[in-house]
């Protein structure tokens, strides 16, 4: 397992002005850096609210305290916060992307650097894997996500290759 370290720390945590006693979302927990520093600046009368889809981010995230770890997808957070009664947050924080730890375990199947089933899911808990997507779905469906999602201009070709092979 790697350290995480955050990239722009400093200025990330800087640019979301916080103060002692705020409520903040780490809406993108992954490795806990920007958490861990969060927590020093809001102290003990603050609150933490930290959302990973991924469990096994939560669990490694082991500090104490006014922390509120959610395993859910950022997407939901107006819900989120609501189950916990919190109506107005100070800052939101959303690192996007996914993690050193992610693309190293290659039972992920995020990595192009080792061989292993292509998986890609960051909530272990979901079915549906990127392995199925590639090999049972249609050319039409691939395409679209592939436009809807990913904005991909060459959609069309990438897919009809993948339904190709």
């Amino acid at each position: 397992m790697t350290i995480h370290k955050p990239v722009l720390l400093k200025e990330s945590i800087s640019a979301l002005k916080i103060k002692a006693g705020n409520i903040v979302v780490d809406a993108t927990l992954g490795g806990g850096g920007h958490s861990r520093e969060i927590l020093k600046i809001i102290g003990e009368d603050g609150k933490l609210i930290a959302v990973d889809q991924d469990a096994e981010a939560l669990e490694k995230f082991k500090i104490q305290g006014n922390v509120f770890l959610v395993n859910d997808n950022f997407s939901n957070l107006d819900i989120i916060l609501k189950e916990l009664g919190i109506e107005k947050v100070d800052a939101v924080l959303a690192d996007l992307g996914i993690s050193s730890d992610q693309i190293e375990n290659k039972e992920r199947g995020l990595s192009f650097q080792v061989e292993a089933t292509l998986d890609m899911r960051l909530n272990r808990n979901q079915k549906l894997t990127a392995k199925e997507i590639v090999n049972e779905w249609s050319e039409t469906d691939i395409r679209n996500i592939l436009k809807d999602y990913g904005e991909e201009s060459f959609a069309d070709k990438i897919a009809e290759r993948i339904v190709e092979v």
